[in-house]
Formats: structure tokens, C-alpha cells, sequence
């Protein structure tokens, strides 16, 4: 999963932390912080589960960058929905 520099970054200035901060307070290092929001590396669980406690009003979709992929997904799984919700004759 990719996140989205600027949600996070705003979030972050919104409590008057720094991106050195945030990780300290997230328990992981500057450096992986840094290539997350950078795009250089994805971020697995144990990341994402950091980012949530410590932003507990977002979820991971909020903090994720929105791509066409993840939208057609979206649309698919809303279609899906949609159909078992219809009753076969």
C-alpha cells in the first residue's frame, strides 16, 4: 500500500508535529517514515497498524494514495453488493 504524503503530512502540521516526530512517537525509524511517504517503499501491517493508532479517526483508505486500480475495485465491490442484495425469481 502506498500512503498519501500529503494526509499524512497535514495531519501531522494539524498537531504541530514533525515528520521526525512522527515516527519517534510511531515507533519506527526516520528513514522508513521518509521512503514510505516518499513512495519509495510500501508500507505492510506493521506500519499501517502505527499510522492508525496514531491517527485513530482515519482508517487505511483515508491514509492511502487513490489510484484508478483501487477505485475500479471499489466499483466492483459496490456492484457485488448490489447484485447479492437483488432476490432470483
Amino acid at each position: 500500500m502506498k500512503l498519501s504524503k500529503e494526509k499524512i503530512m497535514t495531519l501531522a502540521r494539524e498537531q504541530g508535529i514533525s515528520q521526525r516526530a512522527l515516527a519517534q512517537e510511531m515507533g519506527i525509524c526516520p528513514s522508513t517514515l521518509s521512503n514510505a511517504l516518499n513512495g519509495r517503499r510500501g508500507v505492510g501491517r506493521t506500519v499501517l497498524a502505527a499510522f492508525l493508532r496514531r491517527f485513530p479517526d482515519e482508517n487505511a483508505a483515508s491514509l492511502a494514495v487513490k489510484t484508478k486500480g483501487r477505485d475500479e475495485i471499489d466499483e466492483v465491490n459496490v456492484q457485488c453488493q448490489n447484485d447479492s442484495r437483488e432476490t432470483i425469481p
